[in-house]
C-alpha cells in the first residue's frame, strides 16, 4: 500500500459498491521502499514466549512517512486468549536505507509499558549491520540470535531504579538538605550501593543540582534532567530517555526501548528462589495436561505439566529430584502469570 500509494480497505468498499479496479490490466507504478515491523507481546530473551499484562503507559509515534495499524489503548489488558501481536509499524522512504532509518526512528519513539514486548529487539535488528546488508533470507533470525541480548542494560536500569526510589523519598534540592553530604573541596555527592543476587556490589555516586539537574558518577559520567515521566540522561553527548512507572509493588524502568520490572525482594536462598520460579506459571494460560501423578517420584528435568497460552505450549519441568505433593490447578483451569503450579518436595540429601 505504501509503495503503490493505495488504500486496500477503501478499494474493498468501492468494489463492493460496484466500482471496477482501474489497474486490472495495467498495475500502478511502484514508488520508493517500505518496511514493516510487527510489535508482539513476547519476550525475545525467553525464546519469544508470549506475555500478558495491563498497558500502564502507551505513547505511539506521530511521524511523517509512518503508518501504525493498532487498536491498542492505555489501560487495555493483554490476555492469553488471542494472538500476541499488538501493532504494525510501516515506514516509507525513497530508498531502502531511508525507510530503515525512519522505521528505526519510529520504534525508538514507541513506548509500551505494562507487558513484555519486542520493540528493543526490532530496534536492534534495524540497527545491525547484518540487516543493512543484502540480500536477506528467511534464516536471518536464526543466524543472528546474538541480537536478542544486544539491547539489554540491566545494570544501568537497576542503578536508575534504585536512584529513582531514593529521590522519591528525598525530592528536595534545598542546599541545606545537602549539608550531611558535605566533603572538603569536593561536590556534596551521595552514595548509593546495590548488591545483586550474585552478591556483586555496585556503587553509584550522585549529586542533586538546582534546576532539576542530576549528576551521576559511575565509570561513565551521566548528566540528567528531570522530566514529567522520568529523566533525560546524557552520556558522551548522547541522550538516553529513562521513564519510570510505579504500579503497586512494581517499578517499571524503560531504558532504550527495553522495559525492566523491579519488585520488592523477599529474602530467601538463591536455590530456593530459582526452584520456586521454575514451578510457577511463566504467563497467563490454561493447564492442558498433568504429566505425572500426585505422589510420583520425579527426577530433575522430568516433564510435570503442560501450560498453553497464545497458541503455544510450555512444559513445566522438575528443577530437582523429589516427590509431587500437590497440583494447585486442575486440567482445563486458567492460571495467572506467577501462580504456583506444583508443590514438589525435594529428596533427602
Amino acid at each position: 500500500e505504501m509503495i503503490y500509494d493505495l488504500d486496500l480497505v477503501a478499494w474493498q468498499i468501492r468494489i463492493a459498491n460496484g466500482e471496477s479496479i482501474p489497474w486490472a490490466t495495467q498495475p500502478p507504478d511502484l514508488h520508493g521502499h517500505a518496511i514493516e515491523a510487527r510489535i508482539y507481546a513476547e519476550d525475545p530473551q525467553r525464546d519469544f514466549l508470549p506475555g500478558t499484562g495491563q498497558i500502564l503507559s502507551l505513547d505511539e509515534p506521530k511521524l511523517d512517512f509512518i503508518r501504525i495499524e493498532s487498536s491498542l489503548n492505555q489501560g487495555d489488558t493483554i490476555t492469553s486468549y488471542y494472538d500476541p501481536m499488538l501493532s504494525k509499524v510501516v515506514a516509507w522512504g525513497e530508498t531502502r536505507e531511508q525507510a530503515r532509518q525512519r522505521l528505526s526512528q519510529a520504534l525508538a519513539a514507541y513506548q509500551i509499558v505494562g507487558c513484555t514486548h519486542n520493540i528493543a529487539y526490532l530496534c536492534g535488528i534495524l540497527q545491525s549491520s547484518a540487516f543493512r546488508q543484502l540480500p536477506l533470507n528467511t534464516d536471518f533470525i536464526a543466524d543472528n540470535l546474538d541480537l536478542k541480548a544486544a539491547s539489554r542494560q540491566p545494570q544501568m536500569a537497576a542503578w536508575f531504579c534504585a536512584l529513582y526510589q531514593r529521590l522519591q523519598a528525598q525530592p528536595t534540592v534545598d542546599p541545606w538538605h545537602l549539608l550531611p553530604n558535605w566533603q572538603l573541596n569536593l561536590p556534596p555527592r551521595q552514595r548509593l550501593q546495590l548488591i545483586d543476587l550474585a552478591q556483586k556490589q555496585y556503587t553509584l555516586d550522585y549529586q542533586i543540582i538546582p534546576d532539576g539537574i542530576l549528576d551521576i558518577a559511575t565509570k561513565t559520567q551521566y548528566t540528567g534532567v528531570a522530566t514529567t515521566t522520568g529523566w533525560r540522561v546524557f552520556t558522551n553527548g548522547n541522550p538516553i530517555s529513562v521513564h519510570f512507572i510505579q504500579n503497586k509493588q512494581e517499578i517499571y524502568v524503560t531504558l532504550t526501548q527495553q522495559t525492566y520490572v523491579f519488585k520488592r525482594y523477599q529474602y530467601q536462598s538463591t536455590q530456593q528462589a530459582e526452584a520456586n520460579d521454575l514451578l510457577t506459571a511463566p504467563m497467563n494460560g490454561t493447564i492442558i495436561s498433568h504429566l505425572v501423578k500426585t505422589g510420583h517420584r520425579v527426577k530433575a528435568g522430568d516433564h510435570l505439566l503442560i501450560l498453553e497460552a497464545m497458541k503455544m505450549q510450555y512444559t513445566i519441568k522438575a528443577p530437582f529430584d523429589g516427590y509431587v505433593q500437590k497440583f494447585y490447578f486442575h486440567e482445563g483451569e486458567q492460571v495467572h502469570d506467577g501462580s504456583k503450579l506444583i508443590d514438589l518436595e525435594a529428596l533427602d540429601a
